[in-house]
């Protein structure tokens, strides 16, 4: 046991590895300091006084844990009391307090030693150093400063003492965390009164931020209240009110009747108000959504259809199907004015066009052009808005994008329709339901504006990438209109006619500044683009003109000439990405060309089957999909029944395992429509036949070997015809759908249809 000279501390509390400044002043204390100048080591014990009221018994109103520490710097000040800075060492168990002659307390102590380190303490010390952070947050005397070293601190010890020393409460409290020998304790404590001063702070927090909202909302509208009628009265305004504006846009409107009652009713209500009632302001903002709706409004259309049609060829490229449409719904208009405007569906991938062909429908029939994206909505409130009785209640999106096109007939784009959510807040495919039915939307009621609004004169153009996953009721609603990929030279004529002259506005560049030939757009579109449509052809376009900007200011000159070509383009651009087509190199066993349809467009599907010795178990892989599963058992069950006719040994079935992958395993593959080509994968496994390279197909099967029909065959040939496949495999039955292939893939490609799975394996198998 250690003796030391103790100075005691009125309502404060040291912690070990802080440094703090004390003042002392009481005679004892005095003498105490004196006697710490003259020793060495100048170190000294510290402890709180329960009681501060009587320093005649002073040793029996001492807590009996303490603090050991050192003397750092002392001043005298006038009054002859000193200004010291010490710093914390070490906990202690102060023992045998005894006040000395020279009158100065003295003590006996033992030191505490520190806790053994676990994972408990680890984790509670972060849960507690986590609670300090967001203490800091609403306590605005702990500095940044001293977060950041909180943040950084990972001794244990050191952290428990820095977070104890700063918490903002009483010394008691703070005495009851010094005094607990358990480390972990220490923390629990320092967490529960961090948890307790939380929760006190947001709530003064709170108080304090209403407070004062309130009251610089209320100065806010005084102040603009006097400030409307001095500009008023210098305008010669000062006589005229809210209410006179609106009766005058009300006479020179144009309404129905049941709007006009409606107005009226609101207007009654709004002088009963008066300006300085809370409802004035919503029923203001009410009259003043209805007086800017276009009740009656409209644009007049184009009639000429072969103004139609320019504008139509001008904007995009081929797409002959659809703008046949579009020019049909011109011609029946101009015949018929009763006839209910069409809901049309663009079904296509990504970048072909599908939002901006919307645009110049709206421009061919000289109308509005408004864009909604549903991609993600979740809120029926999103589409019929919300009931006035709601705080910040607004107009659904839909009579909000009617307002905005300032006409009752614009085109409105309802963009990513198949993308659509529902939740705990409604559905708003539901919603959606009233506003696509020609039959119902004459009296589209929106809940906020609460009037029947006719949305039949409306042309309404929905979206998707995939139609599947629009929901069924909507989906019987719409006209399908499917934007497939491009061929090879109708994106070379994209990018001629329409990318490249809209790339150089953009850009600030002229056709001197750059010259891009058609042979080097083949080069960039076969090596650095594999997409349906041609946004990455257009992002990879932007990359050229950007380097021919940067090169037009390095010159220094505007008609600087920037080249790319054959030999340039790999420097300009990078190596190649997609140097390879997908499809097989050569002929082998076990490996079949499938043709697959994604939202993004086609694509080929390599399939592969190995034969292990085994038990007769088929094994699948790839992130393959129920249907898939399906597709490979039922043909793997159909070669068993025609072991003989594809000259397969029938021990080999109980011999071998059966292992079927289909790489890019991380890729989630499923579809009706790789049946066949899991079935020829299978029998020129068995048989020991190579699949022939050049040949790729599409169909599902049955157990009896039939081959069903396929969707998506355009999508699928158009892969095949950039992968460089010479022969498509296809059922029967999907014959008819040859009539939408481009002439360029038909005159490249050979079409073989077959009804059985026979046909298939005569085709593709090697002899």
């Amino acid at each position: 046991m250690k003796k030391a000279i103790l100075v005691p501390l009125k309502e404060m509390v040291i912690f070990p590895d802080i440094i703090m400044p004390l003042y002392i002043g009481r005679e004892f204390s005095l003498n105490a300091l004196k006697e710490v100048m003259k020793s060495k080591n100048r170190d000294f014990a510290v402890c709180c006084q329960k009681e501060t009221a009587n320093d005649d018994n002073i040793e029996k109103t001492l807590f009996n844990t303490g603090v050991l520490v050192t003397l750092l710097q002392f001043v005298k000040l006038p009054d002859d009391s000193y200004k010291i800075l010490v710093e914390g060492k070490k906990r202690i168990s102060i023992k045998n307090i005894e006040m000395k002659k020279d009158n100065f307390i003295e003590c006996s102590y033992l030191e505490i030693k520190p806790g053994k380190l676990n994972e408990k303490i680890i984790v509670i010390m972060n849960y507690t150093r986590e609670l300090f952070v967001e203490y800091s947050k609403y306590e605005k005397k702990i500095p940044q400063e001293l977060v950041k070293a909180i943040m950084s601190n990972n001794e244990p010890e050191k952290l428990c003492n820095l977070i104890g020393s700063h918490i903002l409460i009483d010394s008691y409290s703070k005495q009851s965390i010094l005094e607990e020998k358990s480390l972990y304790k220490r923390y629990e404590k320092e967490a529960y009164y961090l948890q307790s001063e939380i929760e006190v702070l947001k709530i003064e927090y709170k108080i304090d931020k209403d407070v004062k909202k309130r009251l610089s909302k209320q100065q806010k509208e005084y102040f603009l209240r006097e400030q409307i009628k001095i500009i008023q009265e210098e305008l010669g305004l000062g006589n005229k009110s809210e209410i006179q504006n609106i009766e005058e846009k009300l006479k020179k409107g144009n309404y129905p009747l049941n709007v006009i009652e409606k107005l009226e009713e609101e207007i009654s209500k709004l002088q009963r108000s008066g300006p300085y009632n809370h409802d004035y302001s919503q029923i203001l903002n009410y009259i003043e959504w209805l007086l800017e709706l276009p009740w009656e409004k409209m644009s007049e259309d184009e009639n000429d259809i072969f103004k139609c049609e320019e504008i139509l060829d001008k904007s995009h490229y081929g797409m002959k199907k659809i703008k046949e449409r579009i020019i049909e719904f011109i011609a029946v208009k101009r015949l018929s004015e009763n006839s209910k405007t069409p809901i049309l569906c663009l079904s296509g991938p990504p970048g072909v066009g599908k939002t901006s062909l919307g645009k110049a429908i709206a421009e061919s029939l000289n109308r509005e052009f408004v864009h909604y994206s549903l991609g993600g909505v979740n809120d029926e409130a999103e589409i019929r808005g919300h009931r006035q009785t709601y705080i910040g209640a607004m107009p659904g999106r839909i009579i909000s994008l009617i307002k905005e096109a300032k006409v009752k007939n614009p085109v409105f784009m309802l963009d990513e329709i198949d993308k659509i959510d529902s939740s705990f807040k409604g559905d708003p495919a539901s919603a959606l339901l009233e506003i696509l039915d020609p039959d119902h939307n004459k009296e589209f009621s929106d809940n906020y504006i609460n009037i029947p609004f006719d949305l039949s004169k409306v042309f309404f153009i929905t979206t998707a990438n995939y139609v599947y996953d629009i929901p069924q009721p909507l989906f019987d609603r719409m006209e399908i209109i499917n934007i497939t990929g491009y061929t090879l030279s109708e994106k070379i004529e994209l990018a001629s006619q329409f990318l490249i002259p809209k790339l150089l506005k953009e850009h600030g560049l002229t056709k001197k500044n750059i010259l891009i030939s058609k042979s080097v757009l083949k080069i960039i579109i076969e090596n650095y683009t594999m997409e349906a449509g041609v946004r990455k052809l257009s992002q990879t376009l932007s990359k050229i003109m950007r380097k021919a900007a940067l090169m037009i200011l390095k010159e220094k000159d505007r008609d600087y000439s920037f080249k790319i070509d054959k030999n340039t383009i790999n420097d300009i651009l990078g190596p190649a990405e997609f140097c390879e087509s997908q499809k097989n190199k050569k002929n082998e066993k076990g490996i079949a060309n499938g043709l697959a349809w994604t939202a993004f467009g086609g694509d080929i599907l390599t399939i592969e089957v190995l034969l292990i010795e085994g038990e007769g178990r088929l094994i699948l892989t790839g992130s393959l999909g129920e249907v898939m599963k399906e597709s490979a058992q039922t043909a793997f069950t159909y070669i068993k029944s025609i072991y003989r006719k594809a000259n397969i040994k029938k021990e080999s079935f109980r011999k071998y395992d059966v292992h079927i992958h289909v790489p890019e395993g991380a890729t989630p593959k499923d579809g009706p429509s790789a049946g066949i080509t899991i079935m020829s994968a299978m029998v020129s496994a068995f048989s020991g036949k190579k699949f022939n390279k050049d040949y790729a197909m599409t169909g599902e099967i049955t157990l009896r070997g039939n081959v069903l029909p396929i969707g998506g065959l355009k999508e699928k040939a158009l892969a095949a015809y950039m992968h460089g496949i010479k022969n498509i495999i296809i059922p029967e039955e999907n014959i008819k759908d040859l009539i939408e292939i481009p002439e360029e893939v038909k005159n490249k490609i050979k079409f073989i249809p077959v009804k059985n799975a026979l046909e298939v394996l005569k085709e593709v198998l090697i002899k």
